[in-house]
């Protein structure tokens, strides 16, 4: 019987915070009827990202499946499912949530420069315990909440030159994004935006350099600011 098993592969690292702890993520990944590409990645100890208490002092174990599906040379079809246990960084169980992603995107030139049209939802939904553990210590109140609100998001996107931020070219050029949406958890509007430049080093190889800013995109009604510096290797 043929297999049409991409990869396997573990990552592992140490997560500092208030405490430091090793992570590991383990992945599969498995082309299925040619087209479907699905994978696998259990995590154990990640970095939590969901608010700035859990970035600070806390992290999750998780399950995630992902799927990826090129409905036609244009149209490609993207879905993530997460479930994860939350933990304070000295091992104090948190609370558990729930996150499922859906996104359907459209090809509407091909070559630099591309443009890509995307419509997307996103739902969140949480349960917190009372137990903080260490991560009360990023808090001045006894009583605050670490998990983010439920919420359920629809959006909607343009991207510009994405192909120079992820994938193996030749000449540098700039890229850029920008989302617009309604997020039931904030009950407003969400915006968020990237703009970078990436392209070739040695040879087989990708380096991007961007700049992106969220407003209010999850389930805490926040900005959120990142430099990113980016580098793949093909082989």
């Amino acid at each position: 019987m043929k297999s049409y098993c991409n990869k396997l592969g573990l990552e592992t690292g140490l997560v500092s915070g208030l405490r430091d702890n090793p992570y590991f993520s383990l992945y599969f990944s498995r082309l299925i009827r040619k087209k479907l590409l699905a994978e696998l990645r259990l995590g154990k100890n990640d970095r939590a990202e969901e608010t700035l208490f859990l970035y600070l002092g806390g992290m999750k174990d998780y399950a995630r499946l992902t799927l990826n599906y090129p409905i036609t040379n244009r149209l490609f079809w993207y879905f993530s499912g997460e479930y994860a246990i939350f933990r304070a960084q000295d091992e104090t169980r948190i609370g558990q949530g729930t996150n499922l992603y859906g996104e359907l995107s459209y090809k509407l030139r091909v070559g630099y420069p591309d443009y890509t049209l995307r419509v997307y939802t996103n739902y969140g939904n949480y349960s917190e315990k009372n137990s903080k553990g260490v991560l009360q210590k990023v808090s001045p109140f006894l009583d605050f909440k670490a998990l983010p609100e439920d919420f359920l998001v629809f959006g909607a996107g343009l991207l510009f030159g994405y192909e120079n931020r992820y994938s193996f070219v030749r000449v540098w050029r700039p890229f850029m994004s920008l989302d617009l949406g309604y997020n039931t958890g904030i009950d407003g509007f969400f915006f968020g935006s990237s703009l970078g430049i990436g392209g070739l080093i040695f040879g087989q190889d990708n380096l991007s350099l961007s700049v992106d800013y969220a407003e209010n995109m999850g389930g805490v009604k926040e900005g959120i600011f990142n430099l990113n510096l980016l580098y793949r290797r093909w082989y």
